[in-house]
């Protein structure tokens, strides 16, 4: 399969843009390709893929004849280039230029180069061996690289490399496409700066657009397309003032001018292009579905520094004494906000609880172990996990405090432990449902302490470590998934979810809703959870 460019004239903007990723498609399907279409009005180019022996000139017209009626036209020779090779490099054909063919060349084996060595040097500690001419990158004595493949790169680049070479964002792209390539969902690199940006997340302070999302595909006019789910919009963020809803699809983002397609360079390094400083804007192409179909729509929303809410919490309109508490994620300040919320409430006079972990994503074993202590008894199992090699570790409930200051709001007292084990109360959960919130929910089943409706969760019930570089004298950090969790019943829920008591499926008039401003006449899960108290 060889990748051609084409220039088009009269590709000026984004709804061209959408407008050849439409129709171009079943047209190139016709000579071989697998219809994957990008289109980019920066660079007034559109790309796709097809067999190294497909009629480049039937191509053409074809082409040309799907998109005239549209005001465009390819330019060829010398619109043409291609970007994948093999066998031995010939001369350039259809108004490629040496030049071009050389660049694109380089950066592939460059890139193939700074792969094997990065993954060498800190995955299986290999060694450079330089101490004489011919040295070479080896492990456990087996040679890799020699230093004379590594000059000549060095040196076509330094000589024939038309765009300068950043050594260190072509490092951190090395890095981060290889944790990417474990197969790990949720394995991430972060710079120092992004790690830093996590952890200040985690312990309630963000920068960005506020929104949290998982790993997601779309099934779109025939096609799979990789995409970023939003499955939480925070109250008063920059993406709730712009109109973003919670099941919006990333399709494509823009970094630094360029837009780049999900399925093209991945979640992980899209996710990335999403985050960024306060004052920024943050610019993509969201899918959104309206009925049974899919429309697009652009953002540019400027970033922010904000304080999170993890917990919101109300009296309900239908019967005053119901309180309804949204847990948003359980981030480390989560304890504190729900303690704070249900003691408000009872205070109000509210003696039946909603408890609504729709949307909610997840967040830290700390956080979700102090919340359950307060519906649990002392040495109550709460969670056990185990590694790769079979090795189980088991959480029960006891007093907690905690030496790290940033964890202090998930430390739990005596007094803390069942403080609210005669609460009568229900659950709501959704699909985004996942994680720590789904253990919240598991364990609301396994110690039947109420009653769960709404639709089957996520089904995440894997364990991510984030461990800081700098111990290991480097920047930044890495996420993993290093272990399987399991509520106290025993029964893993991970890629099944679990099934609530009363299936409940959002009415369609509330669909159209923002979960967060949903009025709660059209919410009829929530009126199905109160409805079971009564």
């Amino acid at each position: 399969m060889k990748k051609l460019v084409y220039t088009v004239q009269g590709l000026q903007n984004a709804e061209q843009e959408q407008q050849l990723r439409e129709i171009l498609p079943e047209v190139v399907r016709a000579y071989g390709s697998d219809g994957e279409v990008t289109a980019d009005a920066l660079s007034a180019s559109v790309s796709f893929g097809v067999p190294k022996n497909a009629p480049c000139a039937e191509l053409e017209q074809s082409i040309n004849a799907a998109i005239a009626p549209l005001g465009m036209e390819l330019i060829t020779p010398p619109g043409v280039r291609y970007y994948t090779f093999a066998g031995t490099p010939k001369k350039a054909k259809n108004g490629i230029s040496t030049s071009a063919f050389v660049a694109s060349m380089i950066c592939a084996v460059a890139i193939t180069l700074v792969v094997t060595m990065l993954l060498t040097a800190l995955v299986t500690g290999a060694y450079w061996n330089s101490r004489y001419l011919g040295g070479m990158l080896a492990i456990d004595g087996e040679t890799v690289l020699d230093e004379k493949t590594l000059q000549v790169v060095e040196t076509l680049i330094k000589n024939y490399s038309f765009d300068q070479v950043d050594d260190e964002k072509m490092m951190e792209a090395v890095v981060k496409a290889y944790v990417a390539a474990t197969g790990d969902l949720y394995a991430e690199y972060y710079t120092q700066e992004e790690f830093e940006a996590m952890t200040s997340e985690n312990q309630g302070k963000m920068q960005g657009i506020g929104v949290s999302v998982v790993n997601s595909t779309l099934e779109y006019n025939g096609m799979t397309y990789s995409v970023i789910e939003l499955i939480m919009v925070y109250p008063n963020s920059p993406a709730e003032r712009a109109g973003l809803r919670p099941g919006d699809m990333v399709i494509t983002v823009k970094h630094e001018g360029v837009e780049y397609s999900i399925s093209e360079i991945g979640y992980t390094a899209a996710l990335n292009y999403l985050r960024g400083e306060s004052g920024t804007k943050a610019e993509f192409t969201i899918m959104r579905k309206n009925g049974t179909e899919y429309e697009p729509a652009s953002y540019s929303v400027t970033r922010e520094a904000f304080e999170t809410m993890s917990v919101t919490s109300r009296v309900s309109e239908t019967d005053p004494e119901v309180g309804i508490v949204m847990i948003l994620q359980f981030d480390l300040t989560t304890p504190e906000q729900f303690e704070a919320a249900v003691d408000g409430l009872l205070a109000k006079g509210c003696d039946k609880f909603v408890f609504d972990v729709r949307n909610n994503p997840g967040g830290d074993l700390e956080s979700i172990k102090a919340v359950l202590s307060f519906f649990l008894a002392k040495d109550d199992l709460i969670v056990s996990t185990k590694d790769k090699n079979g090795n189980e570790e088991f959480d029960r409930v006891k007093e907690v405090k905690h030496s790290d200051k940033a964890y202090a709001g998930c430390d739990v007292t005596k007094d803390d432990i069942g403080k609210y084990d005669d609460l009568t109360f229900t659950v709501i959960t959704n699909a985004n449902t996942a994680s720590a919130a789904e253990l919240f929910t598991a364990t609301v089943r396994d110690y039947e302490l109420g009653t769960i409706v709404g639709t089957t969760t996520y089904g995440k019930g894997c364990m991510q470590s984030i461990f800081s570089l700098e111990y290991y004298g480097v920047p930044g950090g890495l996420k993993l998934t290093t272990r399987m969790y399991y509520p106290a019943s025993g029964e893993s829920y991970h890629d099944i979810g679990i099934a609530p008591d009363v299936t409940v499926e959002l009415n369609a008039e509330a669909q159209g809703y923002n979960l967060y401003v949903l009025p709660e006449e059209l919410d009829n899960q929530l009126q199905t959870a109160i409805s079971q108290m009564q």
